[in-house]
């Protein structure tokens, strides 16, 4: 799940996540990312708390599956969601039991 979820996370930002970044790290950069694409606030904080569980560095604290991980991304990009997100993760949800 942590792997994936650096993936996704670079997937959305072009960067790869880190532990600590100066001025409120990586969901600052994640969020930060995400309005810069259009994203709206409501939706990249929601983004953005999925893709944090998924980095949590304390495995019981992490979202316990693949299956679950893949399940909250799609609940976050719902109908409405923005379309370059949505794109931009279309490769990864696409291939979702294929």
């Amino acid at each position: 799940v942590y792997s994936l979820t650096c993936v996704v996370h670079e997937m959305l930002t072009g960067a790869a996540p880190l532990l600590r970044l100066a001025g409120g790290g990586r969901r600052t950069a994640l969020r930060r990312a995400l309005l810069e694409q259009g994203v709206g606030r409501a939706e990249a904080r929601e983004l953005e708390a999925v893709v944090s569980r998924g980095l949590e560095a304390d495995p019981d604290e992490r979202i316990p599956s693949v299956e679950e991980l893949m399940a909250e991304l799609e609940r976050a990009l719902r109908p409405g969601f923005g379309s370059r997100i949505a794109a931009l993760l279309e490769p990864l949800l696409g291939r979702r039991g294929g």
